[in-house]
């Protein structure tokens, strides 16, 4: 109750600022994330502490938070969250012995252990209550969707990028972020996720690849509303501005580590036009139609509506988003 008056308190001051005017679209966006990542980590040591209590530390614990790591992707990722966003979120996990007891009156496996904390999370995290759910969460992004195991190796999950992975899901790398857990995981994680992006790539099968996916994307979730625009999934919208960052940095890392550094899409544009994928005025245009559409989008929340308005709006904008990406993707 105490993380739900948390958040509920936290995020009507953000939205009393928005709404007022006080606060830029990114500033809302970083405070919305920062308590979504501080309810998270509460969360956790909240887990962890339940867990040893009743089973014991895992072997070389040293009874703050070890060998676990939450993952965040998407919104939470790209530190861009809305008022209404789930939370996108992978679980990873390292212990040398997963047979290995833990040392408690209980025992387990260390496996054992580690799979229960991530199901303790996300119980704490979705369960309904009468103050509502602290965050919906989405943990369709780990290895195999919702057929994998809720909790994954941090060998097996580079093992699976390098030689498992979709395009799209090597696309969602681009936005994954340590949000808590174990500080020797955050290096681990980040590691891989820039050795991953990193590989070199044939860029025509790539951007063929991605190409297709958008356009699966946008025939299955675009409104079909004549005159309507659909923030995210319409032509010209949030996506396809997502979609060209993504190919830039899997198409650029392998010469450019740089673009591995930042998982927001806005300063991943500004990498992406210092490298020369894009000019500056593509930059500045997909800058500016993000940021706007998002605007809009955060709005449209707060009024409990769908984040489709008439394409008027932004008819410019959209326009010129589609000739960029034209130029870049076709």
């Amino acid at each position: 109750i105490a993380l739900r008056q948390f958040k509920q308190i936290n995020m009507l001051r953000v939205a009393a600022a928005d709404i007022m005017g006080v606060i830029p679209l990114m500033v809302v966006s970083d405070y919305l994330t920062y308590i979504a990542e501080t309810v998270v980590a509460h969360v956790l040591a909240r887990s962890w502490l339940m867990l040893t209590e009743k089973h014991g530390f895992p072997v070389a614990s040293e009874g703050v938070v070890t060998g676990f790591a939450i993952i965040g992707f998407g919104k939470l990722g790209g530190i861009e969250l809305g008022y209404g966003s789930d939370l996108d979120m992978v679980f990873l996990y390292d212990c040398s012995d997963g047979n290995a007891l833990t040392e408690g009156e209980k025992p387990i496996s260390c496996a054992q252990f580690y799979g229960r904390l991530g199901l303790k999370v996300r119980h704490i995290l979705d369960t309904k209550m009468l103050s509502g759910v602290l965050y919906e969460v989405d943990m369709r992004l780990r290895p195999s969707g919702d057929s994998g195991l809720l909790i994954t190796h941090i060998n097996v999950y580079e093992d699976y990028f390098k030689n498992q992975a979709w395009t799209w899901e090597k696309q969602a790398l681009v936005r994954g972020r340590f949000i808590a857990g174990d500080p020797y995981l955050k290096t681990h994680y980040e590691a891989i996720r820039n050795r991953i992006l990193s590989l070199p790539r044939d860029i025509m099968q790539l951007k063929t690849q991605v190409r297709e996916m958008r356009e699966k994307m946008r025939s299955a979730l675009a409104s079909t509303e004549l005159n309507k625009f659909d923030l995210k999934q319409s032509k010209g919208g949030i996506a396809d501005i997502e979609f060209i960052v993504q190919f830039g940095v899997l198409a650029k890392a392998a010469k450019n580590e740089a673009l591995t550094t930042y998982t927001d899409n806005v300063r991943l544009l500004e990498a992406l036009q210092q490298d020369g994928f894009m000019t500056k005025t593509q930059a500045e245009t997909l800058k500016v139609a993000y940021c706007t559409y998002r605007d809009y989008g955060h709005k449209l929340v707060l009024q409990e509506e769908k984040a489709i308005i008439n394409e008027a709006e932004v008819a410019e904008l959209s326009k010129q988003v589609e000739q960029i990406w034209h130029d870049l993707m076709e």
